[in-house]
């Protein structure tokens, strides 16, 4: 997967958007309920499912987006499985070291 972290949309390797991702509750992993049965958690203030995704594949994740386009998703830079990538119409800001 490759994930663009300026405008924090998520793609397969090939380029196809999986998701945007926008949580408006800006919850840390930490603080999800985690799930018994699976490594996705559970967001306490909305109670949708967050998906796990450091271990699936970009497909298992589109294809999981496809079946509910509200899956809420969690992707960290130091996942092996993404790529992070910079916007390249994005303006540079001086206060950032890229």
């Amino acid at each position: 997967m490759k994930f663009d972290v300026v405008s924090k949309a998520l793609y397969t390797d090939a380029g196809e958007l999986i998701k945007v991702l926008h949580c408006p509750h800006r919850m840390r992993w930490q603080q999800l309920k985690p799930q018994a049965s699976s490594s996705d958690r559970l967001c306490s203030t909305c109670e949708h499912p967050v998906l796990n995704t450091a271990q699936l594949s970009d497909s298992e994740v589109l294809a999981a987006v496809r079946a509910d386009p509200g899956t809420c998703v969690c992707v960290w830079a130091s996942q092996s499985n993404v790529t992070l990538l910079r916007n390249q119409t994005a303006e540079p800001q001086a206060d950032r070291c890229d």
